[in-house]
């Protein structure tokens, strides 16, 4: 099991092996954070926007997505469209809706590379 330190670095190496096992990187890559903003927890706050901050630097094209929707239904309507041409998606499993969320919904919206992790210390 991993430690609770680090979780943005371990976060992206994941994600860097995945996109190098497709003959992608992530400069150029569009990439979808699911559910990693709004936290009230420092710590996660930190690891979000170190992520964030790392995807950017590197040449990444970063989307969110996150849980101010009233119904599962709107969610799901914007993350089909956010979804929309992705290279991967983050889930941040710590939020309400994306608790419930699985990596194969993802994939079946056509996103292969599907890292789900807890931001939380």
């Amino acid at each position: 099991m991993r430690s609770k330190t680090g979780i943005a670095t371990y976060t992206l190496r994941l994600l860097a092996e995945a996109l190098q096992k497709r003959q992608r990187y992530i400069v150029g890559s569009r990439i979808v954070l699911i559910g990693f903003t709004g936290h009230t927890d420092e710590h996660a706050r930190k690891e979000c926007e170190e992520i964030v901050s790392t995807l950017k630097r590197n040449g990444a094209e970063v989307h969110s997505l996150d849980a101010s929707f009233d119904n599962y239904a709107d969610f799901r309507i914007q993350l089909t469209n956010v979804l929309r041409h992705a290279d991967a998606a983050l889930i941040d499993t710590d939020s309400r809706f994306f608790k419930a969320l699985r990596p194969k919904e993802v994939r079946a919206l056509g996103v292969n590379i599907v890292i789900p992790t807890s931001l939380r210390a």
